[in-house]
């Protein structure tokens, strides 16, 4: 069995925890938090990145500022799942839904 954990260092995770907080924080100002020089830092998010550590960088919405002022979470129960593709394409393309 292959191992696929990525061993994180305290500044690793001193990195993911910036940027969990803050997802547009610049290398330069990461680096001056975990006392690293830039190209260092620069090189350890993106080594981050492609371990899958970091899968992605997004932007978070206030549902309220976009007029959605209710939430829902709805389940769906079926008998089968071979519809299920097609339901969550669906949803999704409902500018309504937000995951």
């Amino acid at each position: 069995m292959q191992d696929n954990s990525f061993k994180l260092d305290e500044i690793d995770q001193q990195i993911l925890l910036i940027l969990q907080n803050d997802g547009r924080e610049t290398a330069s100002h990461i680096a001056e938090k975990v006392k690293l020089s830039v190209p260092a830092a620069a090189e350890r998010i993106k080594k981050l990145q492609e371990s899958g550590i970091i899968k992605g960088f997004r932007a978070v919405l206030d549902p309220k500022k976009l007029g959605m002022d209710i939430s829902a979470l709805i389940t769906l129960v079926s008998d089968s799942s071979r519809n299920y593709e097609k339901v969550v394409n669906k949803a999704l393309e409902a500018s309504e839904v937000i995951r």
